[in-house]
């Protein structure tokens, strides 16, 4: 069953990326934003990150994507979250997701990536997402990416730089926050070894939300660019639930 439902979910996108080596946020017509949305680095990124390795033949070659986002660069060199030139963004999270993708593949030490890691620890030492972003509405939005980029890389030179992460995430315990921004809190915290004595009390207070069906409320973590509407998904925060109950767990 489980196989089907991954299936089933990954052919809109797989048809998509066959046709440009990327995909796009939007499955059906686009709302809340223009008639035609181009494809995006962050979409095309989480598939080849949340994907198993044995539906990445579904998908176009890795390397066909990787070439493309080093192609797209802005005019100081960083990696930008449309493929499209009359859409020029750059964005800290999304930034953080196309380095995932590149130090998941082994191309960690390709040198047209620097300039985009550079950006990503530039905002990371100077606060630049404390408010959050044109994209991302939290401060915990981009501190959950560049916690996951710091989990997940084996480049020892890269982790030392994102070392600030955890100071960051430790500044930002007990300060009041929706319910998926203090899931993806937790889950930053718990992929960095921050001890769990220190966010115990964000950890109660995120159980104390769980609804009586068993899942938990929406919350938000992102927005739409041109109207600032506030995005989250019940599935998204309690999905981060389980994981963050999984690491209590093994780490009990």
């Amino acid at each position: 069953m489980a196989n089907r439902m991954i299936t089933l979910m990954a052919t809109p996108l797989r048809h998509r990326m066959l046709r440009t080596a990327s995909g796009t946020i939007f499955f059906e017509a686009p709302v809340l934003t223009t008639r035609e949305f181009p494809p995006d680095a962050d979409t095309t990124s989480t598939a080849y990150l949340s994907f198993p390795v044995r539906y990445l033949s579904m998908f176009p070659d890795v390397h066909l994507v990787l070439e493309k986002m080093t192609m797209n660069l802005d005019l100081d060199g960083i990696m930008q979250t449309y493929f499209d030139p009359t859409r020029p963004r750059t964005t800290p999270e999304v930034c953080c997701n196309i380095l995932r993708v590149f130090h998941k593949f082994g191309f960690g030490s390709d040198p047209r990536i620097k300039k985009t890691e550079d950006y990503i620890v530039d905002c990371l030492y100077n606060n630049a997402c404390l408010n959050g972003n044109r994209h991302y509405s939290t401060p915990e939005s981009f501190l959950y990416f560049v916690a996951r980029l710091y989990a997940e890389t084996r480049c020892e030179s890269l982790r030392k730089r994102l070392n600030a992460v955890k100071a960051q995430l430790q500044e930002r315990l007990n300060v009041p926050i929706n319910p998926l921004a203090l899931a993806l809190r937790l889950f930053a915290c718990q992929s960095v070894d921050i001890d769990s004595q220190l966010y115990r009390k964000d950890l109660e207070t995120f159980m104390s939300l769980q609804d009586e069906d068993g899942g938990w409320p929406a919350g938000h973590y992102c927005r739409v660019g041109r109207t600032g509407a506030r995005i989250g998904n019940r599935g998204l925060t309690t999905a981060l639930a389980v994981r963050i109950l999984q690491g209590e767990k093994r780490n009990a």
